[in-house]
């Protein structure tokens, strides 16, 4: 895992959740990312899906430079610091539990405020090379569930795993069309290979 935990679990359900990013550490997460919660029941992977600002209070005011609202209004700039949040929503597609590293969702969920980090190298090897064998099994949560710019996400998660594995695109399409194939009876759609290999482009 990476030294530092970048964020903390804030919400959501086994499906997904929501990482509260802390604010100096925000940089450093992109989507794509292959994230771990640890947590007293097991460690959850998850995989960032999307990024955005929430803002308890709405930022004000608009259309003032930030080097100029930090001189002249710094109460509203740290009023904006304390009122706002990065948050990452995280796929779950995987979890380790006695050593055993297993591939779709967990059956139990992270508590508020567990610490959350990037995965590392040798992380990323270790759930992907089961007993010396690829396995890319975590792939059918893209096909069972509706995903927010689903070919990007997918193309920055190939490019990834790509780096460390020297995975084939006809390697990873071959297994999102054999998980399409086995739940959904048909391969994956046309616009969405399409879609993806531009995105590779």
């Amino acid at each position: 895992m990476s030294e530092e935990a970048v964020g903390e679990v804030i919400g959501g359900e086994l499906a997904y959740l929501l990482v509260g990013l802390y604010r100096e550490k925000k940089d450093k997460v992109n989507m794509g990312d292959f994230v771990v919660v640890r947590s007293r029941s097991g460690d959850v992977v998850g995989i960032v899906c999307y990024l955005k600002f929430h803002s308890f209070i709405p930022p004000r005011p608009l259309g003032i430079k930030p080097e100029e609202r930090r001189a002249v209004l710094p109460d509203v700039e740290d009023t904006i610091y304390v009122n706002s949040m990065c948050i990452a929503e995280v796929l779950t597609v995987g979890f380790t539990r006695d050593s055993e590293v297993h591939h779709g969702i967990p059956p139990f969920l992270p508590d508020i405020h567990d610490p959350v980090y990037i995965m590392d190298e040798n992380a990323l090897r270790r759930f992907h090379l089961v007993n010396g064998s690829l396995r890319l099994g975590y792939l059918s949560r893209f096909i069972e569930e509706e995903i927010k710019y689903k070919p990007r996400v997918l193309a920055m998660l190939y490019r990834k795993i790509n780096r460390h594995l020297n995975i084939s695109l006809n390697e990873f399409l071959g297994e999102l069309n054999r998980l399409s194939e086995e739940l959904k009876g048909e391969s994956a759609s046309y616009s969405l290979v399409s879609l993806l290999t531009r995105e590779l482009r």
